[in-house]
């Protein structure tokens, strides 16, 4: 019961810096004149600030390190520890990020995000954390190292441009994340 109301407070904790910083990046935003101009590919009609998403990572982050404190402090470790996965799991997220911050101020080609995202999605199977077990879709179970990274490589970039795809309607994105969570 404990973990689940430090989840919440975690969440509201995001959610409360995510109210603080938008606006702030929205007015910066404002002020350098920094905007998505619409064109026939956009579904906005008129010019919206670039960077409204700046704070998302920095807003988890924050969440994220409370939480791992606050769980410590319960579990009675006296010290966070990472593992490997961990750090490539933020250092492959760092990269996404900063590709999408440089994207919207001065415009990345498709190739260039895209082997950003391969490289960023092949630190997860050089971790270790690869798909090894397909649990009898298509028959197949266990699945060797190289086929499951290649398949885990694969799966990552796949979601990430199908929800970079749907991303232009405002809260669509959000929302099927949040369902497919849900699952």
């Amino acid at each position: 019961m404990i973990e689940t109301i430090l989840v919440l407070l975690a969440f509201l904790f995001s959610a409360v810096l995510g109210f603080i910083f938008i606006p702030m990046i929205l007015n910066f935003c404002k002020e350098k004149k920094l905007y998505d101009i619409p064109n026939s590919r956009k579904v906005h009609s008129k010019a919206i600030p670039r960077l409204g998403g700046l704070c998302f990572l920095p807003s988890m982050f924050f969440a994220f390190i409370i939480t791992m404190l606050t769980f410590n402090n319960f579990s009675g470790e006296k010290e966070l520890s990472l593992n490997l996965w961990s750090v490539y799991f933020f250092v492959s997220l760092l990269l996404i990020y900063c590709v999408g911050i440089i994207d919207d101020l001065i415009g990345l080609g498709a190739r260039t995000k895209f082997t950003i995202q391969i490289l960023a999605a092949m630190l997860m199977p050089m971790a270790g954390l690869y798909t090894n077990n397909l649990y009898g879709f298509l028959g197949i179970y266990e699945v060797n190292y190289y086929v499951g990274a290649v398949l885990t490589v694969f799966v990552i970039v796949f979601i990430s441009n199908a929800i970079n795809l749907i991303d232009g309607i405002d809260g669509l994105s959000g929302s099927i994340s949040f369902i497919a969570l849900r699952s």
